[in-house]
């Protein structure tokens, strides 16, 4: 499979965490708690994104924190990031493997912050019932809104791991399925996670026709728990789920598929 940069799709899915965090209760905030987004996946360089937390608003720089001594540790060897832009800190040219434990390590306000985490491997036999989903053209003799047919993307998971799917557009000029007051409607949506092994796909949730991207991500708990969380909560959540000790946060690997599904009208 071709290798796909995932990092767009991933803050399309989970930026809303940080915004989350950041955008606490004035008199929860505490500048001197980092905040840590990372996602490590095989095949893109490792990047972590450290921030204090504050009340987001345009004089406070955006909470950055640019002179840390970040390290990660895999298979014995601790390497240091280096820092690139907006609180970013970044590990090139390291082979991320799954089945691999990585370990992050920094200190910050006179505290050891660090986290561990586990590369899942890629999920197993990713497949759609159809490259070809048809959006039904509603009218006069033409059905109705509940006679449209769904698919199904499927795929292996013995042992209940956590999975979610995230549906792209890639068109660069795709035309629209609605005519809306919104003249860029969203390109792209996910699923919540789940443990099972199937995902119905509606053609009622896509907003665009032409080629999509389909990308199975394999999740591990911590990442399930934070979603599910932010589903729950209102902007004011001054202990998230975090596997960060002694800050906020989430470090913690991915792996993932891709397939490509061609959405197309009905009547053509």
């Amino acid at each position: 499979m071709k290798s796909v940069n995932l990092r767009p799709i991933l803050l399309m899915s989970l930026l809303l965490f940080l915004y989350s965090c950041e955008k606490v209760n004035l008199q929860t905030a505490n500048p001197n708690v980092a905040v840590v987004e990372s996602y490590i996946h095989p095949g893109n360089e490792i990047q972590v994104k450290i921030k204090k937390q504050i009340v987001f608003d345009e004089e406070d720089g955006g909470g950055f924190i640019k002179s840390l001594e970040v390290s990660i540790e895999h298979d014995g060897l601790w390497e240091s990031l280096a820092y690139k832009y907006d609180s970013i800190y970044v590990l090139e040219n390291t082979s991320v493997e799954a089945g691999n434990i990585y370990t992050v390590s920094f200190s910050y306000s006179e505290q050891e912050i660090f986290a561990e985490t586990y590369i899942p491997h890629r999920p197993e036999n990713f497949y759609c019932s159809s490259s070809t989903i048809e959006i039904p053209q509603f009218g006069p003799g033409m059905g109705n809104p509940g006679s449209f047919e769904t698919e199904a993307l499927s795929w292996e998971n013995p042992d209940s791991d956590y999975h979610m799917v995230v549906i792209e557009s890639i068109e660069e000029n795709a035309e629209t399925i609605q005519d809306e007051d919104d003249e860029h409607p969203p390109r792209s949506f996910r699923n919540m996670p789940i443990q099972g092994e199937e995902q119905e796909l509606s053609p009622m949730s896509f907003t665009y026709y032409g080629l999509h991207r389909v990308v199975l991500f394999r999740l591990n708990p911590e990442y399930a728990a934070l979603y599910e969380d932010l589903g729950n909560s209102s902007l004011d959540i001054s202990t998230p789920p975090s596997n960060i000790t002694n800050g906020l946060g989430i470090f913690t690997g991915i792996n993932a598929d891709t397939l490509y599904i061609n959405v197309v009208s009905a009547s053509k």
